[in-house]
Formats: structure tokens, C-alpha cells, sequence
């Protein structure tokens, strides 16, 4: 190592090589060099090679995936200042949600805990990953899969306005294009879709159906507090399961890559985009309130 770093980070720090070259420099490379992938720098700014490479103006997911192959355990490390790879990925400036879908699909896969870790400049409790990429404006599917795939339980994590992460999609302006981008990937997804993460985006869905319930239910026009009370036991009857419905269920089980893609579509069409729009129409009419 020349001054704290190896030749490897000197490489990946090295900006006036060209992305073309990199890549071929490092999938020649790596598995030579794999020792060092994960080690951090003996000098600031205490950064891996893993590191150096996901925040490279032209960083690309075949610059990151030779390291990860090689040195899983590099996704893993944290630099000086406590960030993960997969954290300086997502919070990037310029960061584009489909262009780097690829390299948090990798760096979920090689350490899934570090999609539910708040990045260390988050200023508010429990915001892990998936918050973040729902909120952001041009958020795509393939990154929302990316971290649901890995770690299917930073979907349902609350932060500390108890806000899931489906709450900052639904708020988003760009839902409407998230949501043609589902529809018009369903030939591939349909092809990719298990049960367990079919069983996850209902969950969700039926955790914002929850909460919307609550709030509906808790602040009841009715003077009669026995009206509302009578109106959440309903509620509470109607929401106690968090199974999927037995015709969703039945259609997964038997075929995968047929009718589900269309009962899902038809879903979508006839309840989740009338209810985004009912929800656009009241909120534009309601007050803002702060923190909401």
C-alpha cells in the first residue's frame, strides 16, 4: 500500500480512467486484487475500493459488480463517517432511480441489513432506504424491487411519524408514472413474481388500507361517540386478516404466468388508481398541515 491505499484504490479513485476501461480493468482484476476489496483505507477518508467505485461520477453497475462478486463481505464495511455502499448509492447527488437499480439490486443482495439502516445524515428516526427511494421523484419499480426483494421487512418499517414507506409512494407526485411503469412490466414480472413477494405488495397495500381506516374511523363525523365506536368494530372485523384473498391466492398457485397478471392488472385499474385519484381530489382540497 502506497500511502494507506492499495493499488486498488488508487484505481477506483482514479477519475481520468474512463468507464469503459474501468470496467475491464476491474473484471480483469478483481479476483486478483479480491483481498483488498474490502479493506479500508490506513489513511482519511478510511474508504474501501467498493466505496470509491459506487461514488464515481460514471459509476455503473459492471464497475460494482466484479468487486461484490468477488468480496461480498465488502458491502458490508462502513467508511470513516459510518456509510455503507449501499447507502452512498441512494444518496448520491444526480442519484437516478432506474439507472441504479442494478447496483442496489447487488449491494441489497450481498448485505440486505443495510436497506434498513438510516444513512447517517438522515434527520429523521427509522427513514430507512425504502422511504427514501419512494420519495424520490423520478422512483422506478426495479429500485423499489431491488431493496423489497432483499429485505422484504424494510417495507413494513415505520419512521418516526410512524409513515411506512408505501406512504411516501402514495404521496409522491410520480406515482402515476410508478404505476404505469408496474403495468407495463408485468410480461416480465409476471415471470418473476413469487408468492412471498406477491404476499408482500398486499400486505403493504393493505397496511395503507389500515391506516386510512383508522384515520377515517377515529375522527367520525358522527356526534354519537357509540356511532363511531360501533363504525371502527366494523372496521376491525372486516381488517383483522392480513391474508391474501383466496382467488389471488388460487391463481398463484396455479398459474404464475397466466391469469395473475391480469386479475393484478384489473386490481389495479378498478380499485388502487380510483382510490389515488379520490385521495388526490380530497387532499388538494384539504389544508396543509404541518408534518403531514
Amino acid at each position: 500500500a502506497v500511502h494507506g491505499r492499495t493499488a486498488l484504490h488508487w484505481l477506483c479513485a482514479n477519475h481520468s480512467v474512463k468507464q469503459s476501461d474501468m470496467i475491464k480493468i476491474l473484471v480483469a482484476t478483481a479476483k486478483l486484487t479480491r483481498s483488498s476489496i474490502s479493506m479500508l483505507t490506513t489513511e482519511p477518508p478510511y474508504v474501501t475500493p467498493l466505496h470509491l467505485a459506487v461514488t464515481r461520477d460514471d459509476a455503473h453497475e459492471d464497475m460494482v459488480r466484479p468487486l461484490v462478486k468477488f468480496r461480498k463481505e465488502a458491502a458490508a464495511v462502513r467508511d470513516q463517517m459510518g456509510w455503507l455502499p449501499f447507502q452512498l448509492v441512494y444518496t448520491k447527488p444526480g442519484f437516478r432511480s432506474g439507472s441504479a437499480a442494478a447496483t442496489l439490486d447487488m449491494l441489497a443482495e450481498a448485505y440486505p441489513d443495510g436497506c434498513i439502516e438510516p444513512a447517517p445524515n438522515t434527520m429523521i428516526k427509522n427513514f430507512c432506504s425504502l422511504h427514501m427511494i419512494c420519495s424520490m421523484k423520478d422512483v422506478c419499480i426495479q429500485s423499489i424491487r431491488a431493496v423489497v426483494n432483499h429485505c422484504p421487512q424494510a417495507a413494513g418499517l415505520r419512521d418516526e411519524h410512524a409513515m411506512v414507506p408505501l406512504h411516501f409512494l402514495c404521496k409522491n407526485k410520480s406515482l402515476c408514472a410508478s404505476l404505469r411503469a408496474v403495468q407495463e412490466s408485468l410480461v416480465t414480472m409476471k415471470r418473476q413474481v413469487k408468492t412471498n413477494t406477491f404476499r408482500l405488495i398486499y400486505v403493504l397495500l393493505n397496511a395503507f388500507s389500515d391506516q386510512l381506516c383508522r384515520f377515517v374511523h377515529l375522527n367520525h363525523p358522527s356526534q354519537d361517540p357509540d356511532a363511531a365506536q360501533q363504525c371502527r368494530h366494523r372496521w376491525e372485523a372486516n381488517w383483522r386478516t392480513r391474508d391474501l384473498p383466496p382467488e389471488l391466492l388460487t391463481q398463484i398457485t396455479r398459474d404464475r404466468t397466466g391469469a395473475l397478471a391480469e386479475l393484478w392488472r384489473h386490481w389495479v385499474c378498478n380499485i388502487l388508481a380510483p382510490l389515488a385519484t379520490l385521495l388526490i381530489q380530497v387532499c388538494s382540497q384539504c389544508t396543509p398541515q404541518p408534518n403531514i
